[in-house]
């Protein structure tokens, strides 16, 4: 009834259940309001492209589900932050990248990532954003073993004779 309702008519806008902030707008609007923001903060924390390191102040809304030129909706559980050069890497070419939402598992209803080249199982989340859930996995001692090295770490080399020349600093 909410997906008629949104796509009924382009200036309707539905509300949750929780607040008064609009979070499924169809194709009303094709930029994610604050509210939208918002919730993909509390899932995300930035891109959601696996091991990209930009926060979520720097990322735009990604209609991840299908693409806004595709007929896709500016509705929240279809939507997640990306980068802006990781939301341009998205389409239908072999290069290109997709995006698909996570069925099962420790990722399950976030969104991932694959090659459009990679067999559709394969898809990747982010997980340098999710801090809070890495240090409650560690206190619950559910960390994985981490790979023995085979060899001791080289030893650092220090220049001790730098700088050569003196520093000048100018006079302001």
């Amino acid at each position: 009834m909410i997906t008629l309702a949104a796509d009924a008519q382009t200036h309707l806008a539905v509300f949750s259940d929780m607040t008064n902030e609009p979070l499924l707008f169809g194709r009303g609007r094709r930029l994610a309001s604050q509210a939208q923001r918002l919730m993909a903060f509390t899932q995300y924390k930035g891109c959601s492209k696996d091991d990209c390191t930009t926060p979520f102040a720097h990322t735009e809304m990604h209609h991840a589900e299908v693409d806004w030129a595709d007929g896709g909706n500016t509705d929240s559980p279809h939507m997640a932050p990306a980068c802006g050069r990781h939301n341009r890497v998205v389409g239908s070419e072999p290069h290109q990248w997709s995006t698909e939402k996570i069925s099962d598992g420790p990722d399950g209803g976030r969104y991932g990532w694959r090659r459009n080249t990679d067999p559709p199982d394969q898809l990747r989340a982010n997980q340098l954003h999710r801090i809070d859930e890495l240090l409650e996995r560690h206190s619950r001692g559910d960390d994985p073993p981490c790979p023995e090295r085979s060899e001791p770490p080289p030893a650092r080399r220090f220049d001790l004779t730098w700088p050569r020349a003196p520093l000048y600093l100018a006079a302001s």
